[in-house]
C-alpha cells in the first residue's frame, strides 16, 4: 500500500512513512520542539497517526487524521525543509482517497505563516476565518484542499 511505506527519494533518502500510534513518550518530544504553545489535541496515547522515521527509527515528525480533518501534524523543526511535511500530507491525501474522501481540511493559528504557506503550497485555500474557543490562541484560519 502506498500510504503505508513511502520513501522519499529527494535531500531525505530513507526516510519512511508509516503508520504509527501517538504515544506521550514517543510523540510529544517531537511536538514540543515543533509547538512553541500548547496543543489543542492529539494528547491521548493509542491515536492513530502516519509517522516519518529516519532508518534507525528517529521519529521525524507525524499527522493525526480524524475522518478528513488533520488533527495534528508536526514536524520537528530540526528535520523542516527535507520535504518530510510534504511526505506526510502526501501520504495522508492518498490515504484519504481511497477511503473515498473528497477534501481535507485543518485549522491553524494566524501567527503559524509559515504553515499558512506550506499549506497554500499544496492546494490548500482559507475558508474562513476562526476563533475557537477549545485553542490557546488568538484566531486563525480553516483551511481546505481537494483530495
Amino acid at each position: 500500500d502506498e500510504f503505508r511505506r513511502y520513501l522519499i527519494h529527494e535531500r531525505s533518502q530513507g526516510i519512511t512513512i508509516e503508520e504509527g500510534v501517538w504515544s506521550r513518550a514517543q510523540h510529544k518530544g517531537v511536538r514540543e520542539r515543533g509547538y512553541p504553545y500548547v496543543s489543542a489535541f492529539g494528547d491521548s496515547d493509542g491515536e492513530e497517526c502516519l509517522q516519518a522515521v529516519d532508518q534507525k527509527g528517529t521519529l521525524m515528525g507525524y499527522i493525526i487524521l480524524h475522518r478528513n480533518y488533520i488533527f495534528d501534524f508536526v514536524i520537528d523543526p530540526q528535520y523542516m525543509g527535507c520535504s518530510i511535511g510534504t511526505a506526510l500530507l502526501a501520504v495522508a491525501g492518498a490515504k484519504l482517497c481511497k477511503s473515498g474522501a473528497e477534501t481535507v481540511a485543518l485549522d491553524v493559528r494566524r501567527g503559524n505563516a509559515p504553515a499558512v504557506k506550506f499549506y497554500e503550497h499544496h492546494g490548500f485555500v482559507v475558508t474562513e476565518k476562526t476563533f475557537p474557543p477549545w485553542y490557546d490562541w488568538h484566531g486563525g484560519y480553516h483551511m481546505e484542499a481537494n483530495t
